[in-house]
């Protein structure tokens, strides 16, 4: 019996993984009645014997066995452990015309006393031209290789590679297929890794006296007059003023001057809005707005407005209104924060449309998915269309849900909505912070900061 209980019956399990024999558990339990075939002494040279008579060879673990030897005894221990591939670096995209888009953006924050000139050099520094390199794509690269218990050379893994962006007015390089090049003239506009687009650029030297719809951008050199509507997809700049017209713009509203609304003028962006001045006209930001004077507008910022100067009319922020001089002499001013109905009508707005592209994407698929469709050979063509509408729609569920993002990003941020008065505030402003409003009745110098209490507005002066 002494004999007996110094032999062990030896164990493995190697658990089912990927990629396999990653690692080991081994069993060292005493038998009472020992077979001297088949059990052992627990020694480490018999130890390593069983290991290696089970192709057990890389990653054998010393401390495990001194471990064992201790305790006389193993109950799934880990005994051998491999090295695991490592997953190489992703694949991305260099953007080679980076500062052409920096000179672009930097119009948006320029004042209007820029020259014709100025404006020139700006937009010709913005553009790219037809075989323009604009974005790199590094490949993904392989990882470390790994080694498993067994010995065994276990290749890396690739790194992720990026799928293909949506493209517009671009192609690729000739020499090099991992170079997309500009097909057009244009503007660069990228959101990597989702987007590579140029987009067109109309200059227009001349005032604008009919509507118009322009797929891109647009600058115009001049006035925009009555009666007409102008409408670009991407951004609008304005040199002179606008009379009474209808300007909506799919990204961006820049007038280096004015509005002279009549009553009947309308302002609407998706994202910003600068101004110099404006008249008798409505203005919808869907992110800021930035005006030197609003004189009897209605006037809507979804986050953020900075006003040197308001007279008259509605002025409505849902985060941060902040205004210069507020209201005149015998004038009554409204200025609204921290109302949410614009932006929760606009969020169900823009899940409407997330719906609907979704909705999209599923019956193009389901058409991709007919056997008889694929088979036909006439519709390889349509094939191809039908799978460059899928990436435009994910592309536009995209910018969709960042919308999203935005608009609950500005509805949190309600609560804490605030009215900053730098210079002055004139009887008859009425003063609206979320469910409350006060009326002011005197005079008042700045700096004022107006938020909502807990029973009503409350003025830190």
């Amino acid at each position: 019996m002494s004999v007996a209980t110094h032999y062990f019956q030896f164990g493995l399990l190697i658990p089912q993984t990927t990629p396999s024999d990653m690692h080991a558990f081994f069993y060292a339990l005493p038998v009472s009645e020992p077979d001297l075939e088949n059990h052992f002494l627990l020694t480490r040279d018999n130890i390593l014997k069983y290991l290696t008579e089970n192709q057990i060879v890389f990653g054998i673990l010393e401390t495990a066995i001194e471990q064992i030897l201790s305790q006389q005894e193993a109950r799934h221990q880990l005994i051998a452990y491999g090295i695991y591939p490592l997953e190489g670096s992703a694949s991305y995209y260099q953007n080679l015309v980076d500062s052409q888009q920096k000179y672009y953006e930097a119009l948006f924050g320029a004042k209007s006393n820029l020259t014709d000139t100025d404006w020139n050099t700006c937009f010709n520094q913005s553009l790219v031209f037809p075989n323009t390199p604009l974005v790199k794509k590094h490949p993904p690269c392989r990882g470390a290789p790994g080694r498993n218990i067994k010995g065994e050379l276990i290749s890396g893994q690739m790194g992720f590679d990026l799928p293909i962006p949506y493209l517009s007015n671009v192609e690729i390089s000739d020499s090099n297929p991992n170079i997309w090049c500009a097909k057009k003239k244009g503007i660069p506009r990228f959101e990597l890794p989702t987007n590579i687009s140029v987009e067109s650029l109309s200059l227009l030297e001349r005032d604008i006296d009919s509507s118009e719809h322009f797929k891109g951008n647009v600058w115009v050199n001049g006035n925009i007059l009555d009666y007409v509507r102008f409408r670009a997809d991407g951004d609008i700049f304005i040199s002179g003023t606008v009379d009474a017209a209808v300007l909506i713009a799919g990204r961006r509203i820049w007038i280096g001057q004015g509005v002279k609304g009549k009553e009947s003028a309308v302002l609407k962006a998706e994202h910003d809005i600068r101004i110099g001045f404006a008249e008798n006209t409505s203005i919808e930001a869907g992110h800021n707005l930035y005006a030197d004077t609003l004189n009897h507008c209605y006037t809507v910022a979804y986050k953020k407005a900075e006003i040197q100067q308001v007279v008259g009319g509605e002025t409505l922020a849902s985060n941060v209104l902040v205004v210069g001089i507020a209201g005149t002499l015998g004038v009554e001013s409204i200025l609204i924060c921290g109302q949410d109905d614009y932006v929760s009508s606009k969020q169900r707005a823009v899940e409407q449309q997330i719906e609907a592209f979704d909705l999209q994407i599923e019956s193009i698929k389901a058409k991709l998915c007919n056997t008889k469709f694929l088979l036909n050979s006439q519709n390889i063509m349509l094939k191809q269309h039908y799978q460059q509408r899928i990436v435009f729609a994910e592309y536009q569920i995209k910018i969709l849900r960042e919308n999203l993002v935005r608009l609950l990003q500005i509805e949190s941020e309600i609560p804490s909505s605030v009215i900053l008065i730098e210079t002055a505030l004139y009887a008859g402003t009425l003063i609206c912070i979320r469910d409350f409003e006060q009326l002011k009745e005197e005079y008042l110098s700045g700096p004022l900061q107006f938020l909502a209490g807990r029973y009503g507005v409350i003025n830190h002066d």
